[in-house]
């Protein structure tokens, strides 16, 4: 497929099959796309031989799975497993590739020491950046170790290197994001629902998190889209503009 530009690979994997990569091991071929240049990974391995043989073609990559649904209440055997690359596999991983023209990435994570590394090589590796979408998940459920404003400083230390940055999406997974409760009542939704003081709680949060990114980052930065729960089982992006008129600077919440 010499002239495929396209490639996206949206797959679940099995809980009873062993992940596997997309490059065969030992295929001998150099690239079969070499005009590619948006490619979507699913299920994304760190041994994969495919980063390092990625064409210079390529402006959008996404490393990643399918959407999270965060709290979500499952009665059944899952059928379905998500085993997320740690910081430090996808660290590893993303300094196979070689991309300095990339333009757009998204990328998923399980949070472990190596995560300030990751962002860090993110902002140098990939310095023409224009969009970024992260979705960072803490080791376990409990884990309230972090202070949800050090997560933040944090992001925003590396990411303030990336100055043509237009577009920001961030699942934070803070401690304190809200979980479903289980409420058994009849009607036509029944099922898990969140508090709906605790979402407008965290919606106030996340507002205080996109005025902040705004301040802090790039000049060229106009949208930031926040990770958060709905009233039933289901996320949903707040999205906010960045507006800038005659020296101020404000987020406005477009989409909530």
């Amino acid at each position: 497929m010499p002239k495929l530009r396209v490639l996206e690979l949206k797959l679940g994997q099995p809980e009873d099959v062993a992940p596997q990569p997309f490059w065969p091991p030992g295929y001998p071929a150099s690239s079969p796309c070499p005009e590619l240049c948006d490619l979507t990974l699913s299920c994304p391995q760190v041994d994969d031989q495919v980063y390092r043989s990625l064409p210079h073609t390529l402006t959008r990559l996404a490393l990643r799975y399918t959407r999270w649904k965060r709290g979500y209440y499952q009665p059944l055997p899952a059928r379905w497993q998500w085993p997320l690359l740690k910081s430090s596999e996808l660290l590893q991983a993303l300094r196979q590739c070689d991309l300095h023209s990339l333009g757009h990435l998204e990328v998923e994570y399980r949070v472990d020491e190596l995560e300030d590394e990751l962002l860090g090589y993110v902002c140098a590796a990939f310095p023409a950046l224009t969009s970024l979408r992260l979705f960072r998940s803490r080791q376990s459920e409990s884990q309230d170790d972090d202070v949800p404003c050090d997560i933040v400083d944090r992001i925003i230390r590396h990411l303030s290197y990336l100055v043509h940055l237009r577009s920001l999406d961030l699942s934070l997974d803070l401690p304190g994001t809200p979980r479903a409760e289980l409420h058994l009542f009849p009607g036509p939704f029944p099922g898990p629902r969140y508090p709906k003081w605790s979402l407008e709680r965290f919606k106030e949060r996340l507002g205080s998190i996109a005025d902040l990114l705004a301040r802090t980052l790039g000049p060229e930065l106009t949208t930031i889209k926040l990770w958060r729960p709905q009233h039933t089982v289901a996320f949903a992006w707040l999205v906010y503009e960045v507006v800038r008129n005659e020296g101020e600077l404000r987020t406005k919440c477009v989409w909530s």
